[in-house]
């Protein structure tokens, strides 16, 4: 599946992607599995028809947005209709993963990552707590 990767990564950002993308689920829900990506790349993932996307390196989500804490990694939310951008909002290297309405399962599958995340995350995941505004 076509990616888009994020351009020009720092050498330091780009490792640590390189760290999260590899240990990435080959699953994130049942029969949700990983796919394909093209051009390969060290900052992106994704995962069943119509595709979840993963892309590391982004932008960091904003604090205006829906703030959701799952699994010890704040996310972002915001929802543009027809998908869900979520986008970590403390990573030391933020991720932004985008899920189309189709699956209704989006907290598990984002928790589902949280493991993979560690090296993104300021205190590695945190515990779980009340998401904080």
């Amino acid at each position: 599946m076509a990616l888009e990767p994020v351009p020009s990564l720092a050498p330091r950002v780009a490792d640590v992607c390189r760290e999260v993308v590899t240990a990435l689920p080959d699953e994130i829900a049942p029969d949700v599995d990983r796919r394909v990506t093209s051009p390969p790349s060290v900052s992106t993932a994704a995962w069943g028809d119509p595709a979840v996307t993963f892309r590391c390196g982004t932008a960091r989500g904003s604090v205006r947005d829906d703030l959701y804490e799952l699994d010890g990694v704040l996310w972002a939310m915001h929802d543009s209709g027809a998908s869900r951008t979520w986008t970590t909002v403390e990573a030391r290297v933020p991720v932004q993963v985008v899920v189309p309405d189709a699956y209704s399962d989006q907290a598990e599958m984002l928790g589902g990552l949280a493991a993979a995340l560690a090296p993104t995350e300021p205190k590695a995941v945190r515990t779980a707590g009340p998401a904080r505004p």
